[in-house]
């Protein structure tokens, strides 16, 4: 339910008339009003507490936090060739969607991490692919793989993009059969990897090859690529911000189909990819994988649970810091089977707007019906009397947000017999009830919503 300029002016004037909340919250939240009317059975009891299925991955570090994410998908001893990338840059790294199914480690440039040895014998490894050349990943680090008997490859090139170019040739040499991913190959700051997060998962998910251009050319490279293999289908990552109409043109004057996967911004594009890989809503997912897209190391757990994701049903959306817009939070509305893993960096109330988004926690009961939190964002709840006859009184469930219960206006109900939710006017509005809806209307800042468990 969005909220217009004047809806708001309306909502403060009759915020002031009715005195429905402290004057400080008008303008700020729309109102849902609740009210149950009386009920022909008697209260049962109510299953409230539900397993939140919510976990937050811990990392010291880069090495770490794609550890975590790698044994969330892959057990000991399933991972007979292993990426390895740089710990910390990206460059390279944006091409691991292209060695499908295969997992990515990280280390630094002149050293084998110890932790990153250890993951390499935890899954079996025998053969492992370094993604860069030497001033990437050092000769060092490549010597030392080989004296651990690993048989050791190398695919680099002078830039990103001839990187991700040799990838690709190398798990694609024919690519007719498959839609090619495009990706930017920089911008500035999270900007240069952030499409590349959930297109990671969705190439790994169509066992298509990852490519990257400047935002404004299709880089001769990748135009060779294209038809040296025959490719017939591009699906481009990101809106024309990221790859231009004019890099579309050129692919269009190759005979070649152009799709894109693009939201309004970097969280609905990462929605949209999970969209084409299957999931309507994240109901749709077997688990949820939030990270925090404006973080500037989010692309290591996104590049990371690109296989664990394709391969196990896994949604992966993206915060906007230590919040949730509304593209991810409408994805993820109403989604209690769901598994929540939260990636490292990802801010806690971040993680837990996204539980709530998922399970719309139970606020009161009464006679059997259970009223749920009508949006993850809820700034307090007041209850008050209702001006209905034989409206019931609400049972109050604990759910961390803020309650007041209203003086009396001498309606004759019960104190509790009637709730105002003032939740943030940006996010999408639900009434998840049980029971028979017996009226329900919008008002300029209120939608009243009448049930009964009859």
């Amino acid at each position: 339910m969005a909220v217009t300029r004047q809806q708001r002016w309306l909502y403060d004037r009759r915020c002031r008339q009715r005195g429905l909340l402290e004057r400080h919250w008008c303008g700020l939240a729309i109102i849902l009003l609740l009210v149950v009317l009386g009920a022909a059975t008697q209260p049962t009891p109510t299953a409230l507490a539900h397993d939140p299925h919510r976990r937050a991955l811990p990392a010291a570090d880069n090495i770490d936090a794609a550890i975590e994410v790698i044994r969330l998908g892959f057990a000991a001893g399933t991972a007979r060739e292993v990426l390895l990338g740089r710990n910390d840059l990206f460059g390279d790294s944006l091409a691991a969607g292209s060695a499908t199914g295969r997992p990515i480690v990280l280390t630094r440039r002149d050293v084998l991490d110890r932790r990153t040895a250890a993951e390499l014998e935890r899954l079996g490894a025998e053969q492992v692919t370094i993604l860069g050349g030497t001033d990437a990943i050092g000769a060092p680090v490549e010597a030392e793989l080989i004296a651990r008997g690993y048989a050791v490859r190398r695919i680099g090139g002078a830039t990103r993009i001839q990187t991700a170019v040799g990838v690709a040739r190398h798990y694609h040499p024919d690519a007719a059969g498959v839609p090619v991913v495009i990706a930017r190959a920089a911008g500035d700051g999270t900007q240069a990897f952030a499409d590349a997060v959930g297109g990671s998962a969705l190439a790994h998910h169509l066992a298509a090859p990852v490519v990257l251009t400047p935002s404004q050319d299709l880089h001769d490279d990748v135009a060779a690529y294209l038809v040296d293999t025959g490719a017939r289908e591009v699906i481009v990552a990101g809106g024309t911000a990221a790859v231009s109409a004019g890099v579309e043109h050129e692919l269009r004057a190759l005979g070649i189909t152009v799709r894109r996967a693009a939201g309004r911004t970097r969280t609905g594009t990462a929605v949209e990819q999970d969209q084409r890989r299957g999931f309507a809503v994240a109901a749709d997912a077997r688990s949820v994988l939030l990270i925090d897209g404006y973080d500037p190391d989010a692309w290591v757990s996104g590049f990371a649970a690109g296989a664990w994701a394709a391969s196990q049903k896994v949604a992966i959306v993206l915060a906007d810091g230590a919040d949730l817009d509304r593209d991810t939070s409408d994805f993820l509305a109403d989604a209690p089977d769901t598994d929540l893993v939260c990636a490292a960096h990802v801010v806690v109330s971040a993680c837990v707007a996204a539980e709530r988004a998922m399970h719309l926690p139970a606020f009161a009961t009464t006679g059997g019906v259970v009223l749920r939190l009508p949006s993850p964002a809820v700034d307090v709840i007041g209850f008050h009397e209702s001006n209905h006859d034989g409206a019931r009184q609400l049972e109050v469930v604990s759910t961390g947000a803020p309650t007041v219960t209203l003086p009396s206006r001498g309606r004759g109900t019960g104190s509790r017999s009637a709730a105002d939710v003032v939740s943030h006017p940006d996010l999408a509005v639900r009434a998840p009830v049980t029971g028979r809806v017996l009226r329900a209307g919008p008002t300029c800042c209120t939608a009243a919503i009448t049930t009964t468990s009859r």
